[in-house]
């Protein structure tokens, strides 16, 4: 995700400028700088009835940062007048100490930005603080459907026929600083950072501001769509017709963070009146005993994300790292839930230590593990996570030197709209745990030839060799085999 910004090249110092939407919600500074940033200013002005934010950090040292799609430069030249603030109602925070021409700066930016003056006043003013502290309102949204269409849309095989969110924005995006607080309404020292979410997430691109986009979920009208007043078909307006099955909880975002928790216990308990059977997919859901009774009494299934802590900042930093996912996992099961371990893992390469300690205690507290291989839709995440090139993973090529390790060359194909990669040739130490993918180990993958469907323990797995109709690949042609075989044995020995 690029949020746009530019460079300001003062006569004292460069600077970096974020923009938001939002006037009151704060960037935090994009990672491949973070470490050479300091913040000095935060922006409020009004373009017609818009206004917007500008957050600007002093640059110690000049580079690339990925993370901000940059347009041309700003420079300090000739003065731009005062009367820009009244014009565009612009109200300054600055850091104490911070050089005046910082103000040149901001002003020469929203003068050759705005061509409408602002249409009502808050009032201008320029105030200096020891540090900004931002103070963020929450913003409910109605969404057009409260549910969305599901998986079954490209593999037919798959049940989640119907999905729902709770915000159009991530929670992992959404960072709280030391001594950071949510009164309901408010919160207190949280700064957007869309570089903090999970780094392989499918749905980033499309994710808004968390705290300015949270649904108000209607219970009647839920109901209503639950009982088949939904529109699953992608591109049709035709009703659904029938009670919804199967819902999931979490398509693009994280939907059980204590901060849409109402609305969450609230499509539970919708859910046991209609008789939908969930199925919830979270890194953030803490044990809570009334919320297990909710979903033994739906019999619902508690999917535990187990990924990489590196992949996971946005996570981590509100405590809900992988070793804690685990534990409520663990309590979850204790208490009768359905609660299973979703391992993320790299399908073309052997098991780690990572993957055989989950394993383990996955097999101690009698957890069953649904394994999700990772895609990879940029080739730096493919880089940093396998340490090989894209090319290299997609195609097979016969090595100049015999000495050159070709194991994983030829493993991935390029699939969907989007073309990423997805693993063609699953690593026998994986073949050989799920068996028949009906057991205690089981996968949730698809690719050219083969999907393996887990069922997310809804009921039994299985494997199709013939690959699902909707499905496209990048090049190459599907083939049909005969169905795959192999161990049982939930774990290797």
């Amino acid at each position: 995700m690029n949020f746009p910004g530019r460079v300001y090249r003062g006569r004292q110092g460069t600077y970096l400028a974020i923009y938001n939407f939002f006037p009151d919600v704060m960037m935090a500074a994009p990672t491949s700088v973070a470490d050479k940033t300091q913040r000095i200013a935060h922006v409020q002005y009004s373009e017609g009835g818009k206004r917007s934010g500008i957050d600007v950090f002093l640059l110690r040292q000049e580079q690339e940062i990925p993370e901000i799609n940059l347009t041309r430069r700003v420079i300090t030249r000739e003065s731009v007048s005062e009367e820009v603030d009244v014009q565009q109602d612009i109200c300054y925070k600055l850091v104490k100490g911070v050089n005046p021409e910082v103000i040149e700066l901001i002003r020469r930016d929203i003068f050759r930005y705005c061509k409408r003056p602002a249409t009502t006043s808050l009032g201008t003013k320029i105030e200096y603080h020891d540090k900004i502290i931002p103070i963020t309102s929450l913003k409910i949204i109605e969404p057009k459907m409260i549910l969305t269409p599901g998986k079954p849309e490209f593999v037919p095989s798959c049940g989640l026929e119907a999905n729902i969110d709770f915000s159009r924005g991530c929670v992992t995006g959404w960072l709280p600083e030391e001594g950071a607080s949510f009164d309901g309404s408010t919160f207190t020292n949280f700064f957007l950072s869309p570089w903090g979410e999970c780094t392989y997430c499918y749905a980033k691109p499309k994710h808004k501001s968390f705290p300015k986009t949270i649904y108000n979920i209607d219970k009647l009208r839920l109901k209503e769509e639950l009982l088949g007043d939904c529109r699953l078909t992608v591109g049709s307006d035709e009703r659904l017709g029938r009670p919804v099955k199967v819902l999931r909880f979490g398509k693009r975002t994280e939907a059980a963070s204590k901060y849409t928790l109402d609305s969450f216990v609230l499509t539970l308990e919708t859910c046991a009146e209609t008789g939908t059977r969930g199925v919830v997919t979270t890194k953030f859901l803490e044990y809570s005993p009334e919320i297990a009774k909710l979903l033994r009494k739906t019999n619902s299934v508690r999917l535990c994300s187990a990924g990489f802590d590196e992949l996971e900042p946005g996570a981590c930093e509100h405590g809900c790292t992988n070793d804690w996912r685990i534990e409520q996992a663990i309590k979850y099961k204790e208490a009768g839930v359905n609660s299973i371990i979703y391992l993320l893992t790299l399908a073309h390469a052997p098991l780690g230590k990572r993957e055989k300690r989950i394993l383990e205690v996955a097999k101690q507290h009698s957890l069953p593990v649904q394994l999700l291989p990772m895609r990879f839709g940029g080739k730096d995440l493919c880089r940093r996570v396998t340490g090989d090139i894209w090319g290299e993973l997609k195609d097979f090529q016969q090595p100049e030197f015999s000495g050159r390790d070709i194991s994983h060359q030829g493993t991935y194909e390029q699939m969907h709209q989007n073309k990423e990669l997805v693993a063609r040739i699953i690593h026998p130490d994986w073949l050989d745990i799920i068996g028949d993918n009906s057991g205690l180990v089981r996968m949730c993958h698809h690719n050219s030839k083969t999907t393996w469907c887990g069922n997310c323990y809804l009921n039994s797995g299985f494997t199709i060799k013939t690959p699902p109709r909707s499905l496209k690949t990048i090049g190459g042609r599907f083939k049909t085999k005969g169905k795959a075989k192999g161990r049982k044995l939930p774990f290797k020995d």
